[in-house]
């Protein structure tokens, strides 16, 4: 992709989000194959809102995704594979309640985030996710980029001497987290669970290095960990 083109995607995105502002929903989807891909998002919506992002990126060498929602009902897909280098990837999604926005009567509704996150680098996968909300969900992804709320979120690096890092920030009344990562060398998460039910389900292997693993959570919390790692240290430090 041409860095014209992709200006140009980018710029269409931007718009998009603040289109919210007029529009009860936004959607984007952006397809980015090339050497170096970048994709910027900013979606800004009403009330109620049903904000959309699909992010697929097959880079040579790097994929960047930046991605921000604002609105009652968010749901993102990132994709990324890059074949020589490295996936970056930065979500925020702040939600506030009904009640908040409109000054009427909020009980039993909420609001839900999903992210789907899966990602797969010859070196090296970053992703830095925060979600406020009532409900909030990090799980898998297909290849299609759709949810898949049986799986996890996915870090795969296959090269020989790098690593996977995820951190992830949850704030809602009920929040879920699944965590698969696999590096030859090193594998780093650090998620933190706050109000409400949480849950966590986290899986790390290392074959040729370490795992490290912090979690902190509040509320009625329950956190599963498996860690292998044949050659170096596993360490989790829960707190609950």
């Amino acid at each position: 992709m041409s860095r014209k083109i992709l200006t140009l995607v980018m710029a269409l995105a931007f718009m998009v989000g603040l289109s919210g502002m007029a529009l009860a929903s936004n959607t984007a989807d952006v397809d980015q194959s090339g050497t170096d891909n970048e994709a910027y998002i900013n979606q800004v919506g009403g009330s109620p809102d049903n904000n959309t992002i699909d992010i697929d990126q097959i880079a040579v060498t790097t994929n960047d995704a930046v991605v921000y929602q604002n609105g009652s009902g968010n749901d993102v897909d990132v994709i990324q594979n890059a074949l020589s280098g490295y996936n970056n990837s930065y979500v925020e999604q702040h939600n506030n309640l009904y009640v908040e926005q409109l000054g009427t009567n909020g009980a039993g509704s909420g609001n839900n985030n999903d992210l789907d996150l899966f990602q797969v680098a010859r070196t090296n996968n970053d992703a830095e996710v925060y979600q406020w909300g009532n409900s909030n969900v990090l799980v898998g992804a297909n290849s299609d980029g759709t949810i898949n709320l049986s799986g996890a979120a996915t870090q795969i690096s296959d090269a020989t001497s790098y690593y996977n890092d995820l951190s992830c920030v949850q704030s809602g009344d009920g929040n879920e987290a699944g965590l698969y990562q696999n590096a030859s060398t090193f594998n780093d998460a650090s998620i933190t669970q706050y109000n409400g039910g949480n849950s966590l389900v986290a899986w790390q292997y290392a074959p040729s290095g370490s795992n490290d693993l912090t979690v902190t959570q509040t509320g009625g919390d329950s956190a599963v960990v498996t860690q292998n790692a044949f050659s170096g240290n596993n360490v989790a430090f829960i707190t609950q």
